[in-house]
């Protein structure tokens, strides 16, 4: 059963890559789902912050770039840098390959339309988005198997999806045709749900809160909460 249909891949307008900001007649304007909007100044500063945080890879390859020109760069630094550089260069290469974004007029939430199946582990690291942020639409996917399956005596329930996991387990189901299964995590018959072959799928836009973008996620708190060293 395919689940490329599925309702929880939330999103009907298909996304491109967010352009940024524009200055029309004094005002400050983005473009939305072939909408155009007018931003506060306020809703501008939080729009980049997001435009940065998503750009970060393309943003941190041309940082190096910068730091690589440079002739007086020490050795040491020059190996290292090269070597992030090649790394990102890559992860930019796939990013391109397998994703649009787009991001909402406030900045609140970024928008992703896949454009190749992709494992959503393999898009939240390209993109450096937190754990669980693809979850509820994944497990709405997930449930999308129990279509078709006759769930009361009288059938009444046929054509609708599994209500919860804990349905999906009293049918014998516990793999899902997006890669979501269900782990038992004792002998009590106790479960959770594991998400790490969990699938995108081409043509689906997924959108997730922009806080859950996080490119310096694992960096010192000092980095996280003053920018120090943002740029080495």
């Amino acid at each position: 059963m395919s689940v490329k249909s599925v309702s929880g891949a939330q999103g009907s307008v298909p996304a491109q890559t967010t352009q940024g900001i524009r200055e029309e007649n004094g005002k400050m304007v983005v473009t939305f789902g072939g909408k155009k909007y007018t931003l506060t100044k306020k809703q501008a500063e939080q729009y980049n912050e997001v435009l940065y945080n998503v750009n970060y890879v393309r943003n941190r390859i041309d940082s190096l770039k910068t730091k690589l020109a440079d002739k007086s760069l020490e050795a040491e630094d020059r190996q290292r840098y090269s070597a992030e550089l090649n790394e990102l260069q890559e992860k930019y290469a796939k990013q391109q390959e397998y994703v649009n974004f787009e991001i909402s007029p406030t900045g609140g939430a970024v928008s992703f339309t896949i454009k190749k199946d992709i494992l959503a582990e393999t898009l939240k690291d390209l993109f450096y988005i937190e754990d669980g942020a693809f979850r509820e639409p994944l497990k709405e996917a997930a449930l999308k198997d129990g279509i078709g399956v006759d769930k009361e005596a009288s059938g009444k329930r046929l054509n609708a999806p599994f209500a919860s996991y804990d349905e999906a387990m009293m049918n014998s189901v516990s793999n899902f045709s997006n890669g979501v299964y269900l782990e038992y995590t004792d002998d009590a018959g106790h479960y959770q749900p594991v998400y790490s072959r969990a699938i995108l799928y081409d043509g689906m836009t997924y959108t997730i809160s922009s806080s859950e973008i996080d490119p310096y996620k694992d960096a010192p708190f000092y980095t996280r909460w003053f920018g120090i060293g943002k740029d080495d």
